[in-house]
């Protein structure tokens, strides 16, 4: 075999023996991701260095996508807390008898009308509402209720507007046979 031969042999073998160690990281740990350090870059040919290094821009980008990935996933998306919320997002368990008695009580929308027009103040309305929990559930978003059913004008203008029917088919006529039959 000739040098040039044996050269990029070795080469190759060396990529490879560098490749398997690489995915072997890879497949490892979760840490930072490199290439093993053993590999002396001054013995590579310029096929080998290049090749070496497009795996580390390889490995560098996964990296970053990791990164940026966790970065993702620590943001988490909580209520803001306040007096009546925790600062983490919640399921209150069914509470009965005293232990519910015990509870502070929130008003809802229509609560807090009646206890305007009654003239309780906020003490008062925690002892006297009867919907009480812990913490007071989150108000839907705007709008999330709304079904749209068409409003009483929008009906009564669909009601009174012309409709124009359209024949489908045109009348059918009578065989002449079955006529015919018919009058024996």
């Amino acid at each position: 075999m000739s040098d040039a031969l044996k050269e990029k042999l070795e080469c190759q073998l060396h990529f490879l023996k560098c490749k398997q160690e690489s995915l072997k990281a890879l497949l490892g740990s979760g840490q930072d991701r490199q290439l093993p350090s053993s590999v002396p870059k001054q013995d590579m040919n310029e096929e080998c260095r290049a090749l070496m290094h497009e795996i580390e821009s390889m490995l560098q980008v996964e990296q970053d996508m990791r990164m940026a990935l966790n970065k993702k996933r620590k943001k988490s998306v909580t209520p803001p807390a306040s007096q009546n919320m925790p600062p983490y997002p919640h399921v209150a368990e069914t509470v009965r008898g005293n232990a519910k008695k015990q509870l502070d009580g929130f008003p809802c929308t229509q609560c807090k009308e009646f206890f305007k027009i009654s003239g309780l103040d906020e003490k008062d309305i925690k002892k006297v509402c009867r919907h009480k929990a812990a913490y007071s559930p989150v108000k839907s978003p705007k709008g999330y209720w709304s079904v749209k059913l068409p409003s009483t004008p929008e009906m009564l203008k669909k009601q009174t507007a012309p409709v124009d029917y359209e024949v489908l088919s045109p009348p059918k006529k009578r065989s002449i046979t079955r006529a015919i039959l018919k009058d024996l």
